[in-house]
């Protein structure tokens, strides 16, 4: 499963238009622990908007993009009880670059 997960990762990452990519690693007695994120040069709202819907839809159809991958990777981490949260910093009056953070939690 963190094979799978991590090639996602890769993908996304690999996009020419990121920049600030990091990925961290921990773990404790209960989770191991994956953080990665990065820059965009471009609003993330519409990446949170769908994010919040992940919950109610049935299909993949209705995203795209970064949502189409995380919506993805969400249905993956539920089936094996692991946990995928997101946290996008956007800052529209200081035009600072929008920033995405996916933490998944993945039972040890």
């Amino acid at each position: 499963m963190l094979e799978a997960i991590m090639s996602d990762v890769t993908w996304l990452l690999s996009e020419p238009y990121r920049n600030d990519i990091f990925i961290t690693t921990d773990f404790d007695e209960r989770w191991v622990k994956v953080r990665f994120g990065y820059s965009a040069n471009y609003s993330l709202e519409k990446v949170l908007e769908d994010y919040k819907q992940f919950e109610n839809v049935q299909t993949s159809h209705e995203f795209y993009g970064e949502s189409l991958f995380l919506y993805n990777t969400w249905r993956k981490l539920r089936a094996y009880g692991a946990e995928l949260f997101l946290n996008i910093q956007e800052e529209i009056e200081t035009s600072t670059s929008p920033k995405l953070e996916i933490t998944i939690h993945l039972k040890r």
